[in-house]
Order: C-alpha cells, then sequence, then structure tokens
C-alpha cells in the first residue's frame, strides 16, 4: 500500500526536478554567449564530447582514439580509477550539474557521443531536443544490458535450440522494462545520427541499422614476447565472471571438478569483484581463460584476456554472430556452454595448442582491436559527420 502511494509521488518530483534542469539549461546556454565574448571560445572547442557512464572502460577508450574530444564520466566506477574532463559526481550533484554541463559543451562541442541509457537531464529525450535545436549531432553507442531485450533474447534463443543465462532470470517478462526499452529504441532512432550496437549479441528493439562498435584495448600495457612463450610448468587457468550465472560458472565449476577429479594437474583461480588492475596482473601470469559461455561476443575480458597471451575459450561464435571478423575463428577456442569440460581437457592433453591460441588471440587484438586500428576507425567515421 505504501509503495502504491509513493511511486506517484516520485513521478511527481522527477516531472519538477526536469522542468527545473529544461529551464535552467536553456537560459545557461544564453548566458554562455555572454561569457564567450570575453573568453576566446575557439581555446576550449573539441569536436566531440562522450560521456555518460563508464561501462568496461568504453568512455576512456574512446577519449584514448579520438582526437579532439572531451570525456564526461557522471558515476563513480568501482573497478576503474581512470581520469575523465568531467565526472565523477554524486548522484545528486548530477541532478544539479548536469543542465549546467550540457550547456556548457554544447557551445564548444558538435559531436555528442551518449554511453549507456541515460542522459545529462533526467530524461535523455530533453537532451536530445535541445542539442538537435542546436544542430549537434549524436551519436548512440549501446554496451549490453542498456538495449538488450530479455524477453526478445529469450524467444530468438529458444527459435535456434541454444540455451541462455536468460533462461536462469526471474524477470524476463517484465512488461515495464521491455516498453522502457522499446521507447528507449524510439527515441534512439529518432534523433541519432548513428547508433552503435552489437545486434546480434545486444538483442533490442531497434530496427534502423546499426554499427558493431570494435573493443579497444592498450596492447602497450600488456607484456607479450611471440619469441619467447609463458612458462608451463605449471598451468594456471582463470575463470573471472563479473556475474557468475550469467558468465557460465556453474558449468565451469563442474567442468574443473572433473578434470581434478580425473587427476589432471593445473592450478585453477577464480576471481570475483576486484579492481581492474589486479585482474590483469593474474592475467598476464595466465595460460587459459574461461570467458564466458551464454553469449556471442567476446567482452571486454575476453579481450583483456587475449592481449595478455592467454588461450580463451569462449562461446563467441562467428556462426550465430556474422558482425564478428572473420579471422576471429582461429583467434580463441569457440567453447559452447556443453562444450567446456572437452574443450579444456583438449587443451591440458595437447598443452602445444594453449601457445597457439594465446599467438592467434593476440595477434587478432592487434589486427582489430588495438588503440592504433579503432582510431582509425572511429575518426574516419566522425570526419565524414
Amino acid at each position: 500500500m505504501v509503495e502504491i502511494m509513493i511511486k506517484p509521488i516520485k513521478k511527481i518530483i522527477k516531472s519538477i526536478v526536469l522542468i527545473y534542469q529544461v529551464i535552467t539549461v536553456n537560459i545557461f546556454y544564453y548566458l554562455l554567449y555572454v561569457f564567450f565574448i570575453f573568453i576566446d571560445k575557439n581555446k576550449k572547442q573539441r569536436k566531440v564530447t562522450i560521456g555518460l557512464t563508464e561501462m568496461a572502460r568504453v568512455i576512456y577508450y574512446l577519449g584514448r582514439v579520438i582526437s579532439s574530444r572531451y570525456i564526461v564520466n557522471l558515476d563513480r566506477h568501482r573497478f576503474y580509477k581512470d581520469k575523465y574532463d568531467f565526472g565523477p559526481y554524486p548522484k545528486i550533484m548530477q541532478i544539479i550539474i548536469g543542465p549546467f554541463l550540457l550547456a556548457y559543451l554544447s557551445h564548444i562541442s558538435e559531436i555528442f557521443i551518449y554511453i549507456w541509457d541515460n542522459g545529462y537531464l533526467l530524461n535523455r529525450k530533453w537532451d536530445f531536443v535541445f542539442l538537435k535545436k542546436k544542430n549537434k549531432k549524436i551519436i548512440s553507442l549501446f554496451v549490453g544490458s542498456d538495449i538488450r531485450s530479455l524477453k526478445k533474447t529469450k524467444e530468438y534463443f529458444a527459435s535456434i535450440n541454444i540455451d541462455t543465462y536468460v533462461n536462469y532470470l526471474t524477470d524476463t517478462d517484465n512488461l515495464e522494462n521491455e516498453n522502457r526499452l522499446k521507447k528507449l529504441a524510439e527515441l534512439t532512432e529518432k534523433y541519432s545520427d548513428i547508433i552503435f550496437n552489437w545486434k546480434y549479441d545486444q538483442i533490442s528493439y531497434l530496427e534502423k541499422k546499426t554499427i558493431p562498435w570494435p573493443y579497444m584495448i592498450d596492447t602497450e600495457k600488456h607484456k607479450f614476447n611471440f619469441k619467447m612463450p609463458k612458462d608451463m610448468s605449471e598451468i594456471r587457468i582463470i575463470h573471472a565472471p563479473s556475474n557468475p550465472m550469467i558468465k557460465g560458472t556453474p558449468l565451469v565449476r563442474a567442468a574443473i571438478k572433473k578434470l581434478q577429479m580425473g587427476n589432471y594437474k593445473f592450478k585453477y583461480i577464480e576471481v570475483i569483484n576486484i579492481p581492474n588492475h589486479l585482474l590483469l596482473n593474474e592475467l598476464e601470469n595466465a595460460h587459459i581463460v574461461l570467458q564466458e559461455f551464454y553469449c556471442i561476443t567476446p567482452g571486454i575480458l575476453g579481450i583483456e584476456a587475449m592481449a595478455a597471451g592467454n588461450a580463451v575459450l569462449m562461446s563467441a561464435n562467428l556462426d550465430l554472430n556474422p558482425e564478428l571478423p572473420e579471422d576471429s575463428k582461429k583467434a580463441w577456442l569457440v567453447t559452447n556452454y556443453w562444450e567446456i569440460y572437452d574443450n579444456l581437457k583438449y587443451l591440458l592433453d595437447y598443452p602445444d595448442f594453449i601457445s597457439k591460441y594465446a599467438y592467434s588471440g593476440r595477434e587478432f587484438i592487434e589486427n582489430h582491436y588495438s588503440l592504433g586500428k579503432v582510431s582509425e576507425f572511429y575518426n574516419t567515421i566522425l570526419n565524414d559527420m
């Protein structure tokens, strides 16, 4: 009863705050005209602004590969300590500073890249309306749960007779959430000039053309020597799930247990909820990484693991996801959720293939996801806008 009463009150408060934000962003935008009479705007001009919520260091790396940009991260990330031009801010400060930030950046940037599903204002729609009135370009980049429909994902994988993590979630037919995702897709298609999305993995209500965005990794920070393989006197196997159920951790544990009972010798390291720099240290000393087994894209851990010279087992699969590069077939050992034991046993039986996949995986990363390659990709697109 109390919850029923609180919900409309929250809605009213949110509407009042949004009205304040919309009024503020417009007033402050015109006040800035006076400010820029005395300050040379060209000195602060940068072509692109990238934000707003950090996921898998996408904002940070986009800031590394895109020339002439500002990077904004509103929310503090528990695993990453990267520095941004603006943010992060506490939640209450986001509400206050958001309109001022949007007004200021709209004076000095021409293209706005939006990552995740939020905005500088409480409702992203009013960000987009404001920016389009100022003749700005908008790019929407989705990274996963921000656009993925659990309902459509469940239906798709059922149609091809493959299990998915969605089958183990309890709230997959949440009508309110599905309606929110539909509205987000409609809003995105109405206002965005370009949409980045992995359409086979992040199955959504988007109907217009989308572009798969490339992963990004600083290969210089990952030690790897093609001429000197890692010491394999003790094979180290790592599994680092951000969410054990979604990543297939129960199946991984079952496979590991069966191998241990078969007297296979190795060290299994399971890492959950640790800062990214500590995880990267583990990857540098590992040989095999068990990524995720209900997903058809590599994921950031898969990219980091290959960059660090590991043989990677994961379910990402060119046959199910034709947006992957063609040479991904050789970059990792494609492993469906029912193949974890068999494929891991194969590598332990024939350890030369551990080095083979380590080399091919690292080469794949350098050819497709190194900062230099990705920089060419984005800057070509941005220069044509």
